[in-house]
């Protein structure tokens, strides 16, 4: 019945589709790599099989009108040949509060007095009583729970009005949180075996229908979930930057190629040489 119950929460809610344009534009972001034994390796460090790539999921609400506010998204994730997901025992999709309780990030972009948490925030700054935490719900509703598929993202509007999710300008009131701009959603990890493409696809969780929402007039927090249509939700493409490994007949044609060229260098010295002295 959780399940059920989480869409209608998400979806049932919308009333229906505006007409100003606000839009929705995800976005992938390859973070972090760790090798097969989750130790960090330097940015840059090419990409071989066995490796684990942490990949951020962000999102940016663009078009909308004063005090529309970000309200909920559902999508998918697809992965091609040569990755898989990878589930640290929490599930392959993690919210960014599961991400950093798994310990695969663990860096605060915004300092003090900002929460060191990536699971809470502080509503109102200085005053007493304002940690709350992130989300109505962030988690994998897919048919078996753990497939990185209708993954649903939603929030009440008073925390839609205080944190301004995807908003350039963020948050509304209270102190920064560490989801950022564009907005963090979640993380997953994929590893690659070395074999394959290397593409990873975020999209709606079907071609048609009505993925997201806003709540607009929310200046109070008291605003209702209006749906969005699927033309204004961009997902997102990410194709991973994998070090190609050679083949062992091309390693060895490489190798053969190199030798041909040092015996070319050296018989062109050696005539040169004899030219010389004659």
């Amino acid at each position: 019945m959780l399940k059920p119950l989480l869409l209608a929460i998400v979806f049932v809610l919308s009333l229906s589709i505006p007409s100003f344009a606000a839009s929705l534009s995800m976005s992938l972001v390859h973070s972090r790599t760790f090798d097969a034994s989750m130790n960090p390796l330097a940015s840059g460090s090419p990409i071989q099989a066995g490796d684990i790539m942490l990949i951020d999921v962000r999102m940016q609400l663009l078009g909308a009108a004063v005090n529309e506010d970000f309200g909920n998204t559902s999508f998918s994730i697809g992965l091609s040949s040569g990755l898989s997901a990878v589930d640290l025992g929490g599930g392959k999709w993690m919210s960014p509060a599961a991400a950093e309780s798994s310990g695969v990030y663990t860096d605060y972009p915004a300092s003090a007095p900002s929460l060191q948490s990536y699971g809470q925030f502080d509503s109102n700054g200085s005053l007493p009583s304002g940690i709350q935490s992130h989300w109505l719900t962030n988690t994998d509703g897919g048919k078996d729970s753990n497939d990185l598929q209708a993954i649903i993202v939603a929030m009440f509007p008073s925390e839609a009005a205080n944190r301004q999710y995807g908003e350039a300008v963020r948050p509304g009131a209270g102190y920064a949180d560490q989801l950022g701009s564009p907005t963090l959603l979640g993380r997953f990890l994929v590893q690659y075996d070395g074999s394959g493409t290397q593409q990873i696809t975020l999209a709606p969780p079907l071609p048609f229908g009505q993925w997201w929402s806003t709540i607009p007039n929310n200046a109070n927090g008291t605003g209702q979930l209006v749906a969005q249509p699927s033309d204004n939700y961009f997902g997102a493409t990410l194709s991973l930057p994998i070090t190609p490994v050679p083949e062992p007949a091309t390693l060895g044609m490489g190798i053969v190629g190199i030798a041909l060229l040092v015996a070319s260098r050296r018989a062109r010295s050696m005539q040169a040489f004899g030219r010389g002295s004659s």
